[in-house]
């Protein structure tokens, strides 16, 4: 989905979509993604299987990306990615 400008509704159909449930790589650079956006990716019940989660060059407030990393409905989330150089961080 790198560079697909989908914005904050492309994040919540990802976010709400149950085809998502075995997905264990998201790779949302560049995709016109707001806070909106992450708290939907936050609070989906669809990502439970998501281990790595790349959000480079969206504006994403510190806030919400603390919403991320901290979700519970996120729990096998391993790396994500932020900024670039950043080289990925443990959730």
């Amino acid at each position: 989905m790198t560079f697909n400008p989908i914005g904050n509704e492309g994040a919540k159909a990802i976010a709400n979509s149950d085809k998502m449930e075995n997905v264990t790589l998201l790779d949302l650079y560049e995709c016109e993604i707001t806070d909106e956006g992450a708290r939907a990716i936050a609070e989906s019940k669809h990502l439970k299987n998501l281990k790595s989660l790349v959000l480079i060059h969206n504006d994403i407030s510190d806030e919400a990306q603390e919403m991320i990393k901290n979700s519970p409905n996120l729990p096998n989330l391993e790396n994500l990615v932020f900024r670039l150089g950043q080289g990925g961080e443990e959730a």
